[in-house]
């Protein structure tokens, strides 16, 4: 309910820029979506478009943190484990208004509930087996289509998870960096503030060594993102240089070093949920070579289980990159 009564707030406050509704029954629905979250099962109805490769999980039993523990003490174990967990892990969350309106919800329910899915689920599952980077889906340059209510209604769950989430992702060493263009005019002043300072301040604390060693986490979140507006920015940010050099700057490197992702390794795995199987403008540029996984499971309900399903199938997935045989394969990558 953090995320009712931040909205409620706004609502009331004559100057926001949020539309007014009926408050007293979004809350109501808010009660019985906290009943229903309780009631449910914590497996969920998976379907995957691709084959299933087996109930079992390949990833989980003997892996923390990144590191797995061979049973059998031969010393093979862990590095062929290691090299079938993705790196670079992105999500198209989607399905939250489909969840929403499956439960007789306003559609800001569905969004409190996918926020909740990746403080509470997703960031930690991943961060328990070693994943270093994540990228979330939470704004498309698309969007802005939709009803501004709504839109209104996503802007202020950001909001209010940035701010409840930032001194967990600051104990848990976890870097956040924003995709995309917080200077637009239609994003609320109050909201680019918060991801500005989630964003500097999870950074600062990262910049400090940690005691064993291990490297920081990075958060990716994507408000207002295109890939083709990132793709046309930096072919004009690169001309512009390239006036200035004699050097040819045109290559595949200095392209990607000119987009909003240059700090982050390309995803390996790109994870789209609710039954969609596009891209829809998501990191064009950067998926050239990442495994594509979909699901029927809408985002609210993508728990631990489905995130199990879709590493598993990831980690039987043969990655060639163009070459032959078994060269690039999950176990014998470099």
């Amino acid at each position: 309910l953090d995320h009712l009564t931040m909205i409620r707030r706004r609502r009331e406050s004559p100057s926001n820029c949020y539309h007014r509704g009926t408050w007293w029954w979004v809350m109501l629905m808010g009660l019985f979506h906290a009943a229903d979250s309780f009631l449910q099962k914590s497996a969920s109805n998976t379907k995957i478009h691709h084959p299933t490769p087996t109930s079992r999980c390949h990833l989980f039993p003997n892996h923390k943190n990144g590191k797995m523990h061979d049973n059998n003490n031969n010393g093979s174990s862990s590095s062929e484990n290691d090299a079938r967990i993705p790196q670079h892990v992105a999500f198209i969350c989607d399905g939250n208004s489909r969840w929403a309106r499956k439960r007789g919800l306003p559609a800001i329910m569905g969004h409190a509930a996918g926020a909740d899915r990746l403080v509470d689920v997703v960031l930690p599952t991943l961060q328990n087996i070693g994943v270093q980077y994540c990228t979330m889906y939470g704004l498309s340059t698309e969007n802005w289509k939709r009803p501004r209510s709504e839109i209104d209604d996503l802007f202020a769950v950001i909001e209010q998870t940035a701010e409840r989430v930032y001194h967990r992702l600051q104990k848990e060493r976890i870097k956040v960096e924003i995709l995309g263009d917080l200077e637009d005019p239609r994003i609320p002043a109050s909201l680019r503030t918060s991801l500005e300072k989630l964003e500097q301040r999870t950074q600062e604390s990262c910049c400090q060594q940690d005691p064993n060693g291990e490297p920081p986490q990075t958060l990716c979140l994507a408000i207002n993102y295109g890939g083709r507006r990132d793709i046309v920015n930096a072919a004009r940010k690169l001309a512009e240089q390239q006036q200035h050099s004699a050097e040819n700057l045109f290559t595949e490197e200095g392209f990607s070093q000119m987009l909003g992702t240059k700090h982050v390794p390309d995803p390996d795995l790109i994870i789209r949920t609710s039954g969609e199987c596009r891209l829809s403008n998501f990191l064009l540029w950067e998926a050239a070579y990442a495994e594509l996984y979909f699901t029927d499971t809408l985002w609210p309900d993508f728990d631990q289980l489905a995130m199990k399903q879709a590493l598993d199938w990831y980690a039987l997935r043969k990655r060639r990159f163009g070459a032959r045989g078994e060269a690039f394969s999950p176990t014998s990558m470099p």
